[in-house]
């Protein structure tokens, strides 16, 4: 069987109110609260069950099957209320679970706002999220929306490493962080034979740079 890739704008998901911005059309999509509502899941299907299924692991998986680089750099802006904006770059990424053996891969701006009595808060910019399926099947989701359904894992995950610290414990963030190409060549040698690797890698890099 040929791996299929793809690339998705998850900014275009169709759902029942077109009205509703992106990141409420695909929240709605995917049954994912807003609000505080639980709504109702519109009938998914294709790259977007897979989205839904990706975002899950993410949401999900241990700190020990997932690795996060945090790139550090200094103030971005300060505002007239005087709130600076720090920014940094996060690769977050996972080979497998310990009960799933799905892999995924994201790449984000996040963006840290503090102001003078120290209230803090974060969002992030252009968010990628890769997620494998099986036989060496892969979806590269894209858009302003990702943004808004990815900031709460992210959030925990830097919280939840924020506390390691506190206790001592080290963090397992250490390893370089691998591009789409080089994470794809990981998931690739686990479902592909070694002849048709390199094949794929050069397909993924095409596709996911169009």
């Amino acid at each position: 069987m040929t791996p299929v890739i793809m690339n998705v704008d998850a900014d275009l998901v169709a759902a029942p109110d077109a009205e509703l911005p992106p990141m409420d059309r695909l929240w709605a999509a995917l049954g994912l609260p807003m609000d505080g509502v639980q709504r109702q899941p519109a009938p998914v299907s294709g790259p977007y069950r897979r989205l839904a299924a990706g975002l899950h692991s993410v949401a999900s998986r241990r700190d020990g099957n997932a690795y996060a680089v945090w790139e550090t750099a200094g103030p971005q802006d300060t505002d007239a209320w005087g709130r600076r904006t720090y920014a940094s770059h996060l690769t977050w990424w996972s080979y497998a679970g310990s009960w799933g053996a799905r892999a995924w891969h994201v790449s984000a701006k996040v963006l840290v706002q503090v102001d003078e009595d120290l209230e803090t808060s974060m969002s992030l910019r252009d968010v990628t999220l890769a997620v494998s399926g099986r036989d060496g099947d892969v979806t590269v989701y894209y858009g302003d929306a990702l943004a808004w359904v990815l900031a709460g894992p992210v959030r925990d995950r830097a919280a939840r490493r924020a506390l390691r610290g506190v206790a001592g414990v080290p963090d397992p963030d250490d390893d370089p962080a691998p591009d789409l190409k080089d994470w794809y060549r990981v998931v690739a040698s686990r479902d592909l034979p070694d002849a048709a690797i390199a094949d794929r890698v050069r397909r993924f890099a095409e596709i996911v740079t169009a």
